[in-house]
């Protein structure tokens, strides 16, 4: 999966990234990585497919100071 930040794009770093999809999709430490990835802002590696599929589909989750938009 890929984030995104929307928006005025500001600066964040992957520990924020990481730290916005624990709190909003309810996931656990160890349930994904966050990776720097170009032309996109993050790549999302998950740690199980379980847990990829039970996250298909796009999303759009707003952060303190930014907004990230996911998608495969």
């Amino acid at each position: 999966m890929v984030a995104s930040i929307t928006g005025m794009r500001p600066a964040v770093s992957a520990d924020k990234v990481s730290e916005l999809l624990h709190t909003s999709l309810a996931l656990r430490p160890g349930d994904f990585s966050v990776h720097l990835h170009h032309p996109e802002d993050f790549l999302i590696v998950f740690a199980s497919r379980e847990i990829k599929d039970r996250l298909a589909g796009d999303h759009f989750i707003s952060g303190p100071g930014f907004s990230l938009s996911l998608r495969r």
